[in-house]
This record gives C-alpha cells, structure tokens and sequence, in this order.
C-alpha cells in the first residue's frame, strides 16, 4: 500500500513539474510574440510622422549647367495647425551659410516619398534644431511629444531610432538608451544609445518603446569601446519649440 502510494505521489509531482514547464513555455512564448507586435505598432507609427528632408541650393549665377547642391536628412512631423505640418529636423540638414537660392522640401513617408515644399520657419544652432512649415491636404500624424516629457529614460530602456538612409526611406532600427554623456561642443547633456544610425538619418526621431518621442538623432561617436549615437533630448526640444509658439502666436 505504502509503494503505491509513494508511486503515485511521484507520478503526480512529475506531472505538475510538466504541467508547469509547459506553463512556463507557453508565457515565453507569448510574451515575446506581443513584445515583437509592440515594436511592429510602434514602427508603424513612427513612419507615419517620419520624413526625409531635402534641401536645394541654386546659385543666382549658376555654373556648369545650372547644378543644384543638395543635402539631404530625415525629420519627424511634431505638429499640426490648420493644415500646417511642422517638421523638426537638424539644423545642419537645413543650412547652407550665406548661399542664395535655397528652398526646402519633405518627402512624408506616409505620402509615398511625393516632395511637398517647404519653408524653414526657425532655427537654432546650439542645439542643431531646425523647424519647417508645408501645407497639404493630405492627412499625417504627427509624434507624440508629451508622453515622455515628464518621464525620464532609464539605463538599458529599449529604443527605436527612424529615418531615411541614403534614399531607403522609413527605416527604423532598435537599440538601448545608455545615459546622458557630454559633447565638447554642445551645451547641454546629450543622450547616448546604440540603436544604429546611418548617412542621412540625421534629424530623425528617436521614441520609446511605444514611439513616444524621447529625441532626435543627431551626432555619433566611435572612439569608444562602442559605437555610440547622440540625440538632442526632449527637454531642449520643447525648449526650442516653446520659444518658436511665444514669438509666433
């Protein structure tokens, strides 16, 4: 009597054991197909404010035929009033020093890369901040800017950096926030990430898990024992847009 019960006490640890492995398994299982939905969600909304900005400089006499110098980056949709998209990019996408001639334009990844005309409403170097204007009719939208405003990154928080490399328009890629870190030539703490950051994805919009805007991609740095990518963080940002509503309302 005894033997069998000791059996079947095994019998049936070793199905619970089973049972719970089986649990286990399962939770895994699911927990990283809704981890990957929520990335693909928030890859999504970030292309719909992602956009590549191009800017063109002709001079009053042109030479060689008429060439038009262009450069080229990415910028994010942060607002929208009365049909007006506000685009914030880099500064140093936007300018061209004393050069005549320039115009702007965005390529919404929303609309397919169709360029629509833009002018640059405001600028600030120090904080390599640009701000650009286009009208439409079509419908985009805008990144959430508020989420965040109030809740500081953590240390190894997951973050997905957009923008349009070398003409490949909507990337977005996936990294981990590593703290504030100082720039010799930048006023003010930066944030470091190692999501990477290719040619021409300057300007674009770094978010949070949930595409909640946390900065925007500008400088990089290799000298370290990794790679590093630097964003304007999101308090400069409000900053600099806050100070462009006060003189324009």
């Amino acid at each position: 009597m005894k033997k069998g019960l000791v059996i079947f006490m095994v019998a049936l640890l070793a199905t619970l054991l089973v049972g719970c492995d089986m649990i286990s398994d399962s939770y895994e299982t699911s927990g990283e197909a809704a981890f990957q939905e929520r990335i693909l969600e928030s890859r999504d909304v970030l292309r719909q404010s992602n956009v590549g900005v191009e800017m063109n400089v002709t001079p009053a006499e042109p030479t060689n035929g008429g060439f038009t110098t262009v450069s080229q980056g990415s910028g994010v949709i942060v607002d929208e009033r009365d049909g007006m998209y506000y685009v914030l990019t880099n500064f140093h996408v936007v300018d061209s020093g004393d050069a005549d001639g320039r115009s702007f334009s965005v390529l919404p990844l929303a609309n397919e890369g169709e360029r629509i005309i833009a002018e640059k409403m405001a600028t600030c170097e120090a904080r390599d901040l640009a701000l650009l204007r286009f009208e439409t009719e079509e419908t985009f939208l805008p990144i959430d800017m508020e989420t965040r405003k109030d809740d500081d990154l953590r240390v190894g928080e997951f973050l997905l950096a957009a923008g349009n490399p070398s003409a490949v328009d909507g990337i977005v890629t996936f990294g981990e926030y590593k703290g504030e870190t100082e720039i010799s030539h930048v006023e003010f703490p930066v944030l470091a990430h190692n999501a990477l950051i290719y040619s021409g994805s300057s300007g674009g919009a770094l978010s949070d898990l949930d595409g909640n805007l946390v900065g925007i991609n500008t400088w990089s740095s290799s000298s370290g024992a990794e790679p590093l990518n630097m964003a304007v963080p999101l308090d400069e940002i409000h900053a600099f847009l806050d100070a462009f509503w006060s003189e324009n309302e």
